[in-house]
């Protein structure tokens, strides 16, 4: 009998698990897997990242390291700039050592639901929470609207670890033992390593929880200082230990916010969540047609798709009105947990509510550490759902036991919450894109940048509206072709890179970018056939530069530096430059300087081309040998001329000189040296 149990329960678990997936990957599953989800932007990074950390890992030849993957080359840190995902990793690379990376992916994400969902069945079945309601809470959990709404920011999936870690906590409150302490520390830092946001708000959650729980029940408090009396040593131990691996963890991410800055409370408050943004389903749900009017004012809506469902908010009503009106239903340690809980969910509803423009989350953002790299405020919605579904199907449990003595007729009742609960839980019409072409895309970028060059960077095609989702190809490509790219897109982009379509053909920014940092190949990729490198620079104004043609794009491979040293020396300088000068005087000269060379001028920090000038004497040596130095524009073309005003100083001691007027290569030659005719006028110098 026992065992026939088991195997039902496990089969209902396995059935409701299975509705799970299919309610959230029906595209991916009916297109049998030829469709992706979400979209082509952050899914895709996230699905980077993961690679990234796969070929680290098992890939010797691998041109990357774990914390520097080769975009925004060559910025070092960029994992920084965004989430590390190492505690979802691995579940990953399970997948990835027997499918293609694409493929692997689909099944991660899908894998990571299921978890989600097996989980928090356990976190309900250690609180002796009924079967059939704890395959319910698990469904509602991993696969309900807030997370599914989400599912283009993948990371969000991986909440698995927070369930098992709030097992350990309440346990540990419960009855202290140091075990269950370590345990707790463990899991927590394992959800902050899978997820920063989940991990972050589960932590400052507990923060809150725990003395609310101590609070209610004064015995755990008394129980807790009986086991820091005698535990205190290994308790602190315990902590300096978690708190040196967060450190480890979190100490690129402090380098790296010192170089692109956190993000603003202003940029922070249009995501913080308005009492409509709880009453914001997804489009393509059953209840959008009617409740999306509310949120019409809101700037960014997918960041502010909080709705549970009706069946959720059912449940905290249900849980306040056992609390306030049949509180005999629940055992005294339940009355506890829900309670606390119920307090837990409300805090957290208010601390992260903007109401007309106020909200207290600006103090928690500047008080508390790691606040400020939270965002989308809103994604407060997963813990504070772990909070209340525990209360409200901690109630339901016990009002069914206290009502209805057959537990078929329980569990009869469970699934009929599953049931009406689902239709409101479904996105009838997911937001999916079609591999093929992305994979495609990537390939062709690839075979355009394999074995030509050691740097690669695709301009933005102004053709494509959105800028960001033009970098995820080029970096896949650089991913697999072993190649960095200057291209990338993360959550912060380092000073200097183009961040526009428009800035992003400017090929001067590149070689600025580059400048001083790395000499070799760049294979600079433009959309469709163009015999330009940029507009008005030709591809034979360069020096052994080369180009080839592929369906969709130009790859022009160029040397980095560009044009140093110059294959020819030529110029042309003009102007007028008094006859007479006193001594160490210093004036200033208006000059037009002339590329009359075949080739553009471009400034490399290793070799920037500058106006200077040497003083001779009569006889032709050398009096002064070089004098300060003017610059010149980033870019000179062939056949341009720019105007400068030069500074020269007059020699210290009077006589008859000649001033040399002449462009130089810095750390390459004087342009005269190589044969080019300097501006060269006779001067006076007088005291």
């Amino acid at each position: 009998m026992a065992r026939s149990k088991r195997l039902n329960s496990l089969l209902l678990y396995c059935v409701v698990g299975i509705m799970g997936v299919f309610v959230g990957f029906h595209p991916t599953l009916l297109s049998g897997f030829s469709k992706a989800q979400a979209e082509t932007g952050d899914t895709r990074l996230v699905h980077y990242f993961l690679e990234h950390s796969f070929q680290v890992v098992f890939n010797r030849n691998y041109h990357a390291q774990l914390w520097s993957p080769a975009f925004f080359f060559p910025f070092k840190n960029t994992l920084a700039l965004s989430e590390n995902l190492f505690g979802a990793a691995p579940f990953y690379w399970l997948l990835r050592g027997v499918l293609p990376a694409d493929l692997a992916y689909q099944c991660w994400m899908i894998l990571a639901a299921l978890l989600c969902f097996v989980s928090f069945v356990i976190l309900l079945r250690n609180l002796r929470v009924s079967h059939s309601l704890a395959a319910f809470g698990g469904f509602v959990f991993a696969f309900g609207i807030p997370r599914m709404a989400q599912l283009f920011h993948s990371q969000l999936l991986c909440q698995f670890y927070t369930p098992i870690a709030f097992i350990f906590i309440w346990t540990f409150l419960q009855q202290p033992k140091l075990n269950q302490l370590c345990f707790a520390l463990l899991f927590i830092f394992l959800q902050i390593l899978a997820a920063y946001y989940h991990g972050w708000f589960l932590l400052f959650s507990l923060l809150i929880f725990v003395p609310i729980v101590l609070w209610l029940e004064r015995e755990y408090w008394k129980q807790l200082l009986q086991f820091l009396k005698v535990k205190w040593r290994s308790t602190i131990v315990a902590i300096l230990i978690w708190s040196g691996a967060l450190i480890w963890l979190f100490l690129p991410y402090v380098q790296m916010v010192k170089i692109v800055g956190g993000f603003p409370f202003s940029q922070v408050a249009t995501m913080i969540p308005r009492l409509s943004s709880w009453f914001l389903p997804p489009p393509n749900s059953l209840w959008f047609p009617l409740l999306s009017r509310f949120s019409k004012d809101i700037l960014d809506p997918n960041q502010h798709l909080l709705f549970p469902g009706f069946v959720v908010f059912a449940l905290v009503g249900f849980a306040v009105y056992v609390v306030r009106s049949k509180p005999e239903i629940l055992p005294p340690e339940r009355s506890t947990l829900v309670k606390a809980c119920l307090i837990t969910a409300l805090i957290l509803f208010v601390l992260s509510l903007d109401v007309f423009g106020v909200s207290l989350w600006r103090i928690i953002y500047t008080i508390v550490p790691g606040a400020t790299a939270i965002r989308a405020t809103g994604r407060i919605v997963y813990i504070i759902e772990v909070y209340v579904l525990i209360a409200g199907l901690l109630c339901v449990d016990s009002m069914l036991k206290s009502i209805v003595v057959k537990p078929k007729f329980r569990s009869a009742i469970a699934l009929f919450l599953l049931l009406i609960s689902l239709p409101e839980l479904i996105i009838f019409q997911p937001i999916t894109y079609e591999k093929a072409p992305i994979l495609k895309l990537e390939a062709e970028l690839q075979a355009a940048i394999a074995s030509r060059c050691e740097v690669a960077y695709l301009v933005a095609d102004p053709r494509q509206p959105i800028f960001y989702l033009q970098q995820l190809p080029i970096m896949w490509a650089g991913l697999k072709a072993g190649v960095p790219v200057v291209n990338g897109y993360s959550g912060s982009t380092p000073p200097g890179i183009p961040t526009t379509i428009a800035d992003s053909a400017n090929f001067t920014t590149i070689v600025r970018w580059l400048s001083g940092k790395m000499q070799g190949r760049l294979c600079w990729i433009q959309p469709g056939q163009s015999q330009q490198i940029a507009p008005e620079i030709s591809l034979k104004s360069i020096d052994r530069a080369v180009q080839f043609q592929s369906q969709n794009f130009t790859t022009s491979v160029i040397p980095i530096p560009p044009n140093v040293p110059l294959p020819g020396f030529a110029q042309a300088i003009e102007g007028k430059v008094p006859r007479t000068m006193r001594s160490n005087q210093a004036i200033t000269v208006p000059l037009f300087v002339s590329n009359t060379s075949l080739y553009t001028w471009f400034q490399p920090e290793e070799a920037p081309i500058r106006l200077s000038y040497r003083w001779l004497k009569p006889d032709g040596t050398i009096a002064v040998s070089e004098g300060p130095r003017t610059n010149l524009p980033d870019v000179l073309r062939p056949g341009e001329t720019v105007a400068l005003n030069a500074i020269v100083n007059a020699p210290t001691l009077p006589g008859q000189y000649r001033l040399s007027l002449t462009l130089l290569q810095e750390n390459i030659s004087w342009f005269v040296d190589r044969g080019a005719k300097p501006l060269t006028v006779p001067v006076e110098i007088i005291r």
